[in-house]
């Protein structure tokens, strides 16, 4: 959802930043990285409504790899 959301808000402009997103892979490898909290600072949202979903993608993905480290640790532990 976040993908293509991104991709949609960012294709408005007629710009160099529009182009980065006119592939639905460039736009995954943005959420994924914004996810991750990683920001390489390769592609960057241009406008308001992009930049919105770029908070929501790194609040839901650093839940979910909470969410992620907190079930490792729960299955990999040794005690009874």
């Amino acid at each position: 959802i976040y993908c293509y959301a991104i991709r949609v808000f960012e294709r408005e402009l007629d710009d160099v930043t529009s182009r980065q997103f006119d592939s639905f892979f460039n736009s995954m490898w943005y959420v994924l990285v914004t996810m991750t909290t990683v920001g390489y600072g390769d592609y960057t949202a241009a406008t308001s409504e992009g930049r919105v979903f770029a908070v929501l993608s790194c609040v839901t993905g650093t839940f979910l790899l909470s969410m992620m480290v907190i079930t490792l640790s729960n299955v990999l532990d040794m005690t009874p």
